[in-house]
């Protein structure tokens, strides 16, 4: 179908300027040159750098002149003026010159009678004004002369033919008007398609205007962003969202239309009201300054990407790290982070700074950890640490005497409940350790303190047992000395009664210490439980993190999710390596960027409906990748709805670009099968048809014969069909044993002779040999390729082959003097379905044979391939390995 080719506006204008016609067209009160044709600048005296100036700029001598008044009244009534041979004093050469003109001023409309444009036509008379006054004065000179009637005749000649050639010019300058307000027309329309275009894309896009930040237009997902009608548009911006961003925002914008120079925000923070209630949203900005057809920066287009969702998501993901963050730094329980095997100290909290390492932030924060503190040199725990990173195996020991250094260089020693995790990457690697840290110094030293206790109330059971036995001793002198005794028994009852006293309150001592160490170790209980929480907190938290990554980014799709409003906001690597752009650039750019132009407005519609509806999302489209290749894919998004309200869209891209090209390689053949079934089919049935007319028996047994050879190519055709389908099942059967290998090949090439008889095939060398194998099948392959080297060197006269023998294998090649196959063909010719472009409609047969010949090589454990230059020839060649695999040849392999 023929398409009309619509010029376009340049190609337009460089048609008109070229005319010799002297026309110009004008707009505004101030007379703008729109356009102006050669001759009417010619006219001028000037050059073309006058278009797009007033007219009492460019041309500044008519100003005194009555025409540019003229020109301004037709502008403004819409009523048309001529003159004819009017004079007008124009530059020539550098000098003012009076020059007559016919001309015509005439004012072009919209749809509405409003005119918009004034086509001026003009044409230089100046020599048919002065002939006419020549012709007058000389009338006056010559009134009495005889040649009078002549001379007016003449005159009445060249007037018909001046006004013939008015009337030509006219209709040329309507043909023109015409194609003027036509192709307004049309640009009009584009341009309404064009803000169509915009105003329903994707993206939110806006055009500012002058310093004041006008807003000159704004699609619907920007006033969307911004919680604003189309009433905005008009206002400034600062007018418009006074309050929605920072006043450097807006600076911002202004410099980009004074500097020129793009201005690139990202997440952008601001203010909108929501159903009364004040929230944030964050906006990553690109804009860039507009050229107007002067050169000038007078517009910045804005172009938006909603990202509240994701920023919002960042700020709860930072909110839960700091909280996890405050939790292990204001636990009681000491913690700290060594990173590598350096042990560098990455972080340590407050319990393990003041109460175990009794050190500032700035004192061990980044430091090796030998460094911070070389009075652990010589002791056991930088090397613990040093195994759990080389292990991997957590290590946990109670009750541990450290010495620590404190800031006044005295020495410390404390007691400690030590563990060593490791912390692994997602590959299972260690890359850091959380060592943590319970001060148990009070609870060891109450225990200590304790057992002095114990050692000293037992020495005083020993020394009053003593003194019970001195008493006892010395129980002969009590006897003897009453008096003594009774004061001696008095004294020791108070005696023992202190000791009691002291033994009561030694007791309760005992009690009290014991309490403390059973809180003590409650409280060291309950320390390790937390601990052992957070420690199981932070690895669920990393593990269900990292299992998410490597889950989406390990699916052989492309995985991408949307905000609610369609925003692409999330891409897993995939689609990163698939396109070879950063995941940032191409949330940037969108799918549009990738999805194939044809496919491209589907997968919007599609979009579009899915969005309005809250259905599900499934299109089939070709996506450019980074090898500049196009690939078809199944995209399908899905809705994920909570509390009645979509928050999130998530789809997928799968690659089914093999099923489609296997597809139309099955339609191909499918086509190319109905045809050359068909071929012998009419043969036969026309052969049929004159059997029965003749009663020639000469011509009946030609016939008998050609009816035949054409069943014989049907047959071959369907046995070929046949054997593609059994490979594809895994059905067809080989019936191993041996055989001469050299008949096999004498009798192949002499059945293919008498088939072939236009061409001698030549049997160079032959290695004779009992071979194992299915000799049909290996008599098929060689036939096959031989059937080939026939059919595509109608020009050759000899085919080559040859056979050779080595330790383990035995070689043939078939070579032909043919058309050759281009190097790109030669990696899929034995494909299923391939068949080469160049030649599938000049050859006969379905492109199977070579097909099935690799297959049948294959289930023998042997190897094909193929050396060719085109328009030369080509060789098939195969090896056999004499002593075939049996796993390879089992029937149903």
């Amino acid at each position: 179908m023929n398409k009309t080719t619509l010029l376009s506006c340049n190609q337009l204008l460089d048609i008109f300027s070229t005319s010799h016609i002297a026309t110009a067209i004008y707009t505004t009160d101030n007379l703008i040159i729109e356009a102006a044709t050669d001759a009417m600048i010619r006219f001028w005296g000037k050059d073309r750098s006058i278009i797009g100036l007033p007219l009492a700029q460019a041309v500044p001598e008519l100003q005194g002149q009555p025409y540019i008044d003229l020109l301004r009244t037709v502008l403004k009534t819409g009523v048309m003026n001529t003159g004819k041979g009017v004079p007008a004093v124009l530059e020539s050469d550098g000098v003012l010159k009076t020059t007559y003109y016919d001309y015509e001023y005439k004012a072009v409309k919209n749809d509405q009678g409003e005119s918009y444009c004034i086509l001026h036509y003009a044409t230089d008379v100046t020599e048919r004004v002065l002939g006419l006054q020549a012709l007058e004065n000389e009338k006056q000179l010559l009134v009495n002369l005889e040649n009078e009637q002549s001379l007016n005749e003449e005159l009445h000649a060249i007037n018909e033919e001046l006004n013939n050639s008015k009337q030509e010019l006219y209709k040329l300058n309507a043909v023109l008007e015409d194609r003027v307000v036509e192709r307004t027309k049309s640009l009009a329309r584009s341009e309404n398609n064009l803000r169509y275009l915009i105003n329903d894309a994707p993206v939110a896009i806006g055009v500012l205007y002058g310093t004041d930040l006008i807003i000159e237009s704004a699609n619907q997902y920007l006033l969307k962003t911004w919680e604003k009608s189309s009433k905005i548009i008009g206002n400034t911006l600062y007018k418009a969202i006074p309050d929605l961003y920072e006043p450097s925002f807006f600076s911002s914008l202004a410099e980009v239309i004074e500097s020129g120079i793009p201005y690139v925000g990202s997440e952008v923070r601001g203010i909108v009201e929501i159903n009364g209630r004040k929230e944030e949203i964050y906006t990553d900005f690109i804009c860039k300054h507009l050229l107007d057809e002067s050169g000038q920066t007078g517009r910045v287009i804005v172009i938006a990407t909603d990202v509240t969702e994701k920023v919002k998501s960042r700020i709860i993901i930072e909110q839960g790290k700091h909280r996890l963050n405050e939790m292990i730094m204001t636990t009681p329980v000491a913690m700290a982070l060594f990173n590598g095997k350096d042990l560098i100290i990455e972080q340590a909290n407050h319990a393990m700074l003041a109460d175990t390492w009794h050190r500032q932030k700035d004192e061990v924060l980044g430091k090796r950890l030998i460094e911070a503190f070389p009075e652990l040199e010589g002791q056991q725990f930088p090397q613990l640490l040093k195994d759990v990173f080389d292990s991997g195996i957590r290590v946990a020991m109670p009750e541990v005497p450290v010495k620590i250094v404190l800031s006044d260089e005295s020495v410390k020693e404390i007691y400690v409940n030590f563990s060593y995790d490791p912390l692994k990457n997602k590959d299972g690697q260690v890359e850091s350790i959380l060592a943590t840290v319970i001060d148990i110094t009070a609870t060891v030293t109450a225990r200590q303190l304790l057992e002095r206790s114990e050692v000293k109330l037992q020495v005083s059971l020993e020394e009053l047992a003593a003194t019970n036995e001195e008493l006892q001793a010395s129980s002969e002198e009590l006897a003897a000395t009453v008096e003594e005794l009774q004061a001696s028994s008095e004294e020791l009852a108070a005696t023992n009664e202190e000791l009691q006293a002291s033994m009561e309150e030694l007791a309760a001592t005992s009690e009290e210490i014991a309490a403390s160490h059973e809180e003590l170790l409650s409280t060291n209980e309950e320390l390790l439980t937390t601990q052992d929480q957070l420690e199981q907190m932070v690895l669920k938290i990393r593990e269900s993190e990292n299992r998410f990554k490597f889950l989406l980014n390990s699916i052989p799709q492309q995985v991408w999710t949307a905000s609610h409003d369609g925003a692409l906001n999330y891409l897993n690597e995939r689609v990163c390596t698939d396109f070879g752009y950063e995941n940032e650039v191409i949330i940037g750019h969108g799918w549009q960027k990738f999805i194939h132009a044809d496919d491209l407005p589907a997968a919007l519609a599609s979009w579009a409906d899915a969005l309005k509806n809250g259905k599900e999302y499934l299109v089939e489209f070709r996506l450019l990748f980074n090898d500049g290749t196009y690939r078809w894919h199944l995209a399908r998004a899905l809705p994920l709805i909570e509390n009645g309200n979509i928050t999130l869209w998530i789809g997928t891209n799968t690659d089914i670009h093999l099923q489609k090209t296997n597809e139309q390689l099955k339609d191909e053949f499918i086509s190319i099968a109905s045809h050359e079934l068909k071929t012998p089919l009419t043969s036969i049935k026309a052969f049929n048809q004159l059997i029965v007319k003749t009663k020639d028996q000469n011509r009946l047994n030609a016939f008998v014969i050609k009816c035949s050879d054409n069943i014989t190519k049907l047959e071959k055709l369907i046995a070929d069909l046949l054997d593609v389908t059994k490979l594809n099942a895994g059905k067809i059967e080989y019936n191993m044993a041996p055989f001469s290998f050299k008949k096999l090949l004498t009798d192949t090439i002499e059945s293919a002779q008498h088939i072939f008889p236009s061409h001698q095939i030549i049997l160079e060398t032959c290695c004779d040999f009992e071979f194992t194998g299915d000799q049909f099948r290996l008599e098929q392959v060689i036939n096959n390729f031989l059937t080939n080297a026939v059919k595509y060197s109608p020009q050759g006269k000899f085919v080559l082959v040859n056979s050779s023998l080595d330790d383990e294998h035995v070689s043939v090649s078939i070579k032909d003097f043919g058309i050759g196959i281009a190097p790109s063909h030669i990696n899929r010719l034995f494909d299923r379905y391939f068949r080469v472009d160049s030649t599938a409609m000049r050859f006969e047969g379905l492109g199977l044979g070579l097909f099935i010949s690799s297959e049948i090589l294959k289930r023998h454990s042997g190897e094909v391939g193929i050396e060719s230059e085109l328009g030369k020839g080509s060789t098939f060649h195969f090896r056999l390995p004499l002593i075939p695999k049996t796993a390879a040849l089992e029937i149903g392999f």
